[in-house]
């Protein structure tokens, strides 16, 4: 940090006043959150429905945060403004997520919601330093040694903070553990109390950001050790990459696609490149850190990043090639597309360095500041939506010719229900839209139907009400409830009543709801038939099978799991009453030894 970046730190050190309302807004912070677990738990009318949740939480972490990290006097005008900017904002994407998220029966809103939170963090991040030096400066100032200070001073505070909020409590509990050993159990039970807990955690984080905001000194030595440990280990997470690219003409591509996660390692050496770097060009006014010989080296490998860039890129190409888009997906490849225009950026700082070493980062990395913060508030709006571009790339698989609907692999249903559960709004409204322009007897059609009624994409056990609601009473229903194999004829009356009345397991086949089939073979090969009965699973794709046998009385004898096949559960019943099972017998019988049965399992198998 240079000298003018240590003295805007140190500019926008709080007041006396504005100390206490730092502690003050900490621990009215923490109250909030209380009241919101509990109106959730009691489900108060506000936090009773997701959307009061949201919009609770979004704006009770969001906007005092930035008060917390950004306060120099509380009576402030531009203080109060920067307030209402962020919350406006923040209400603006937290309404367009709720909207995505809900609407429609059965969505996963989480798929939709914890996107958006880590998009929101990083906003909130990236966003602060700006707000500070609007307050710092009295006007929207892009001074880049401030931009850069503050954010550093920003993270080092939140670190500080976490460090101190897990010593107050460790320290407390060791007190509460010191006086339970006197039987003064107070304390103990007092710190098990919610409220207590988030009103003391409250307190802690005011006086952890506090301390990071007024020890600047101490921040400032501490930034120091972490740049010194980037300064030295820079050079050598230069050569790795160098390294990397001069061996990619000798071994190929296909071992880094072979990882399959290529695009997460690249993009991971970018991050943590630009970091490094970063870290020691610190504001763009110091000296060069390094010998003329390391500054070629760094050059060089920033120079690499357009490659590291495109493949990473590329690998993103891949999979949205073989299995289109996702929202993991979508935002991987807009990370990558953003570390892209780092690296084009860096690089061309870098060959500009005859006047001073990175001259251009600053320019860089402001630029793509706002790039990003447009981005982030974009992805959270109709204007890049991130599950409406999931939903249409789904959509077109569906209708692809790989995807064709004859052969409906376990890949495309993953898909569908990806597309029904995990998309929000945009994804069921397109399966919908997809179902109106098909067949009512379409095998496509019947499968996004059967997705569409669907309640969840997991499997929720009934409860005893609604098992004794579905519950099978009548031996005529169980028989036309059960689909036979044309070739089964010892399933009598003795059979069906047995397993009426519970004797013979597969309670989830005395469901109305349930799919289940009954087959006959001699499994054993004994010159006795068994009967099979298997229960097709309502979410996953297999089928679970019990073998029934009959000495004196009919009873369960084996069972085993049938795995999905290409086709669905469609397939799977097909093939079960088309034919008899067909049977592999070992090449090694069971070893008896003391008097326990042991299995052989030779090597080939």
């Amino acid at each position: 940090m240079t000298d003018v970046s240590k003295t805007d730190v140190a500019l926008l050190q709080p007041d006396r006043p504005s100390k206490v309302f730092i502690v003050v807004i900490a621990v009215l912070q923490a109250l909030l959150l209380y009241l919101a677990q509990t109106g959730k738990e009691q489900q108060w009318g506000w936090f009773a429905n997701l959307h009061g949740q949201v919009y609770w939480y979004v704006l009770v972490l969001a906007v005092p945060t930035v008060m917390l990290l950004s306060v120099q006097s509380w009576l402030a005008w531009r203080f109060w403004l920067n307030t209402a900017l962020v919350f406006l904002l923040f209400t603006h994407t937290a309404s367009w997520a709720l909207y995505t998220a809900t609407g429609m029966p059965g969505l996963e809103a989480n798929a939709v919601l914890i996107p958006f939170a880590i998009t929101q963090a990083a906003l909130l991040f990236i966003l602060l330093p700006f707000l500070q030096c609007h307050l710092l400066y009295q006007r929207w100032q892009l001074s880049y040694p401030s931009l850069f200070s503050l954010a550093w001073q920003n993270t080092l505070t939140l670190l500080l903070m976490l460090v101190f909020v897990g010593l107050s409590w460790l320290v407390l509990h060791l007190g509460a553990s010191l006086f339970a050993l006197i039987k003064l159990t107070l304390l103990q039970e007092l710190l098990r109390e919610k409220a207590v807990i988030y009103l003391l955690t409250g307190l802690m984080v005011g006086l952890g950001i506090l301390l990071g905001r007024t020890q600047y000194h101490a921040i400032y030595v501490l930034r120091n050790i972490v740049f010194a440990m980037f300064k030295g280990l820079l050079p050598l997470l230069a050569l790795i990459a160098l390294g990397f690219v001069l061996s990619l003409p000798f071994t190929g591509l296909e071992p880094l696609w072979a990882t399959r996660h290529a695009a997460a390692i690249l993009i991971s050496l970018q991050l943590m490149l630009l970091l490094f770097v970063n870290a020691v060009a610190q504001a763009g006014t110091q000296a060069a850190p390094y010998n003329r010989l390391l500054r070629y080296l760094i050059n060089a490998a920033l120079c690499s990043l357009p490659i590291f860039a495109l493949l990473a890129l590329y690998a993103i190409y891949l999979r949205l090639n073989q299995y289109g888009m996702t929202q993991d997906r979508l935002y991987a490849l807009l990370l990558a597309l953003v570390l892209a225009a780092h690296a084009i950026g860096y690089c061309l700082a870098a060959l500009r360095s005859t006047q001073g070493w990175l001259p251009l980062l600053g320019k860089v990395n402001i630029s793509l500041a706002f790039a990003a913060i447009l981005l982030l508030v974009a992805v959270n709006s109709p204007l890049l939506d991130v599950q409406r571009l999931t939903a249409t790339s789904q959509i077109a698989r569906l209708q692809a010719s790989a995807v064709d609907a004859a052969e409906h692999n376990y890949r495309a249903e993953h898909d569908l229900y990806h597309l029904r559960f995990q998309t929000g709004r945009p994804g069921y409204q397109a399966l919908q839209q997809r179902l109106e322009q098909l067949a009512p007897d379409d095998a496509l059609a019947i499968e996004i139907a059967a997705a569409l009624a669907k309640p969840s994409r997991y499997r929720q056990y009934p409860t005893d009400e609604q098992k004794a609601a579905l519950a099978i009473t009548e031996l005529a229903s169980l028989k036309q409830q059960i689909i036979q194999a044309d070739w089964v004829t010892i399933a009598d009356d003795v059979w069906w009543q047995a397993l009426l009345t519970q004797q013979l397991g597969m309670l989830n086949c005395l469901q109305t709801d349930a799919s289940c089939l009954l087959v006959q073979q001699d499994l054993n090969q004994d010159g006795q038939d068994e009967l099979i009965l298997c229960a097709l699973g309502e979410f996953y794709h297999g089928a679970e099978c019990q073998v029934y046998r009959f000495e004196n009385a009919w009873q369960n004898e084996a069972s085993f799991y049938l795995p999905s096949v290409q086709g669905g559960h469609q397939r799977l019943k097909q093939q079960l009453l088309a034919a008899p099972l067909q049977t592999k017998a070992r090449n090694y019988p069971d070893i008896l030894f003391n008097e326990r049965s042991v299995r052989v399992n030779p090597i080939s198998d």
